[in-house]
């Protein structure tokens, strides 16, 4: 049953719907600069309806934007098709001199070196990315820490701020309040479905995300349930499924927790009482990249899950476009999301309407093409029979005529073309 957040108690704005916004939030905290925050919010077309809309947050990954989010990666159009708000908060990129922007989320697990950590979440000696000191962390700390890598802002205390107005602001459905981040993005959902379960009902961490190693039991005690399901690339060497030995060329340093341990803990938070996996059931046409999902957690407090899906390739999303035009991975954790909250028949009616219609019009674009082809066909037809009974009226007979009938109409009385045998003379 949907719970109306307080935006639901004004009229809706009809004047917005279908577009896509482009804000700025004013962010203040204690010893660090003010900064201007950008979110992009698209409320979809059905936002103009007074019923409470689901609300999912996208977060991008390091040193990524939110605009690809809505547009390459079909975000846009999914949010239209399904009917929830998109909201794209942007991370920070408070490093000087940095030739391209290093926008990031603060994790928690992200800042951090030994000293205050649970387990190191790096190895200082196979370290290999060099220079990547944001400002926020000096001013915070008196320096950069050999395993951060991403701003020092409370980007949590910043995320709570804009939920708290995007509530306020849009008629939101507050059991249908959903996350998906792609890498530093995903590591940051984790982080939101660890200090704030009752704000989300499930989580989706794309791109392989996955805490550091040590804060994936990290789980506010006492809190609600959330679901997750976790997207890992068979090949993905930035976030490995399994940490890799020491020396590996293709290892950055940095240290996460596997997808078996990220599993578990959800399990154990989550109170699963299941025995092993079994499969999830996926929508017919989302199996690009040869993606396959499993149920590690489903006998699970108020029905949450715990699922994981491989695909083959790297440190990205599940790029494969469907009939509709969206991508797999985007629209697979949204069928995950429907599932939890239980949105399910919703979700699936938009999903076989639009697919529907999307045959339909293609059809329909056809059509010219299809009755061209028709008729050409229908003229050769025509041809073949009029030239079928003319070949019968000059000599040849149909087997439901007797010879008699056919000798009875002369060839030339016909329009047949006579001639005389080769060799014989004319007659006077």
């Amino acid at each position: 049953m949907a719970i109306p957040s307080p935006g639901c108690s004004k009229p809706p704005p009809a004047a917005i719907a279908g577009t896509l916004l482009n804000e700025t939030m004013r962010w203040e905290e204690p010893g660090l600069p003010a900064v201007d925050r950008r979110v992009l919010t698209y409320v979809p077309t059905a936002g103009k309806e007074s019923a409470p809309m689901p609300l999912v947050l996208v977060f991008h990954g390091w040193g990524g934007g939110p605009h690809l989010y809505h547009e390459k990666f079909t975000f846009g159009k999914l949010a239209e098709e399904a009917g929830f708000l998109a909201v794209y908060p942007e991370g920070l990129s408070d490093v000087h001199g940095a030739w391209y922007p290093k926008r990031s989320w603060n994790t928690g697990d992200t800042t951090v070196e030994k000293i205050d950590a649970p387990t190191e979440v790096c190895d200082p000696k196979e370290v290999t990315a060099k220079g990547v000191c944001y400002q926020s962390c000096i001013i915070k700390y008196g320096k950069c820490k050999k395993c951060s890598w991403t701003t020092c802002y409370d980007d949590f205390a910043f995320i709570m701020k804009l939920l708290d107005d995007v509530e306020k602001r849009y008629c939101i459905d507050l059991s249908s309040v959903f996350a998906y981040g792609c890498s530093n993005g995903g590591v940051f959902a984790h982080a939101l479905a660890r200090k704030a379960p009752g704000k989300f009902k499930a989580i989706a961490a794309g791109c392989g995300a996955k805490p550091h190693r040590g804060y994936e039991t990290n789980f506010t005690a006492g809190g609600e349930p959330v679901s997750m399901v976790l997207f890992q690339g068979n090949k993905d060497w930035t976030l490995p499924a399994k940490t890799p030995k020491p020396h590996a060329r293709w290892w950055d340093g940095y240290i996460y927790a596997s997808d078996t341990a990220v599993r578990k803990a959800y399990k154990d938070y989550n109170k699963c009482s299941n025995q092993g996996p079994r499969p999830f059931v996926q929508p017919p046409h989302v199996h690009s990249q040869q993606m396959s999902c499993t149920e590690y957690g489903y006998d699970c407090a108020e029905n949450s899950k715990v699922v994981e899906c491989e695909f083959r390739g790297g440190h990205d999303l599940v790029l494969g476009l469907g009939a509709n035009e969206i991508m797999d991975g985007p629209e697979l954790a949204w069928n995950f999301f429907c599932e939890q909250a239980q949105l399910r028949e919703n979700c699936r009616m938009r999903q076989y309407v639009s697919l529907k219609l999307h045959w339909l019009l293609e059809s329909l674009s056809r059509l010219p093409m299809i009755l061209a082809f028709a008729s050409v066909l229908c003229l050769l037809n025509l041809l073949l029979l009029w030239a079928h009974r003319r070949s019968m009226r000059c000599g040849h007979f149909s087997p439901v005529q007797t010879r008699e009938e056919v000798e009875e109409s002369p060839p030339a009385a016909l329009g047949c073309k006579t001639t005389s045998p080769v060799g014989a003379s004319e007659q006077p």
